[in-house]
């Protein structure tokens, strides 16, 4: 007797997003725009330290980080994450209400993948978030 084999579905992978923002109603928002993607799975931080604590040691595939923040700026999680071995290719796309060229120069400097303005989160977040995970599972 043969027995016939169903073909199996490839298991669908999930992808891990990590906001870090100290304002709860930004981190609110982004979880929302961000949740029309069924493929991905959101971690909040309202302090960056314990952001940058969890990154490293987790399967993050992208972070999302505010500039301005009192423990720590924005700028300073990244230079942290680029340096350290977990998380030095993961993508990362920093948001600030600040629409100084400076301030964009800075955080592509320090590495930021991609850097938006907050009162266009709205609009762009979401596909900056889709190409940057892309960008990622190219890599790897």
């Amino acid at each position: 007797m043969t027995e016939t084999v169903q073909p199996v579905a490839p298991a669908t992978l999930r992808s891990c997003i990590a906001l870090i923002d100290d304002n709860q109603v930004n981190l609110t928002l982004l979880r929302h725009l961000l949740a029309r993607d069924s493929h991905s799975d959101t971690i909040s931080f309202l302090n960056p330290v314990e952001g940058l604590s969890h990154c490293p040691h987790h399967a993050v595939d992208l972070v999302i980080v505010d500039r301005n923040m009192p423990e720590m700026t924005g700028i300073e999680v990244i230079e942290a994450l680029r340096a350290h071995a977990g998380t030095e290719e993961v993508p990362i796309l920093m948001i600030t209400a600040n629409d100084q060229r400076e301030v964009r120069h800075a955080a592509l400097e320090a590495g930021a993948t991609d850097f938006d303005q907050a009162h266009r989160q709205q609009r762009a977040v979401y596909p900056r978030a889709q190409h940057a995970q892309a960008a990622r599972r190219h890599q790897a």
